[in-house]
């Protein structure tokens, strides 16, 4: 069981984050995925989900964020990526923009890539909360 005494999940990992650290956050999550033992298709779908929602963090939220990588007892693989822009929509639009729109994708490529995905928002900020099972 990897838990704290007061029950909370492992962090594995906290980087704060600007342009220039995309690449390590990839970097990072992958070998987070690796230490707990997902599987290497799911750790790089992980990944490239964690640098979509940096890089909307960083488009959309001040130009700065934070990544924290958790482990949650044996059971997931977490990944918070946070910032402090204005919010965002309370609902997101999930599904594939048509072949027209030139932006929009990242959402749906977050959802597609994790198992679970939450968004929790206000005037302050934004986090970005992902989920891969460590058994599938």
């Amino acid at each position: 069981m990897s838990r704290t005494a007061d029950d909370k999940p492992i962090t594995l990992a906290r980087q704060r984050f600007t342009t220039r650290h995309l690449q390590r956050l990839r970097q990072l999550v992958n070998w987070a995925a690796r230490h707990v033992g997902l599987d290497t298709t799911r750790g790089h779908n992980l990944a490239l989900a964690v640098s979509e929602a940096a890089s909307n963090a960083l488009k959309h939220g001040g130009g700065t964020g934070q990544l924290e990588l958790l482990q949650d007892d044996n059971r997931a693989l977490i990944a918070q990526i946070s910032d402090h822009g204005p919010g965002m929509p309370a609902n997101p639009p999930t599904a594939l923009p048509p072949p027209e729109q030139t932006n929009g994708r990242g959402l749906y490529l977050i959802e597609q890539s994790c198992d679970r995905v939450h968004y929790r928002t206000n005037p302050s900020g934004t986090t970005v909360h992902l989920e891969m099972d460590l058994e599938r």
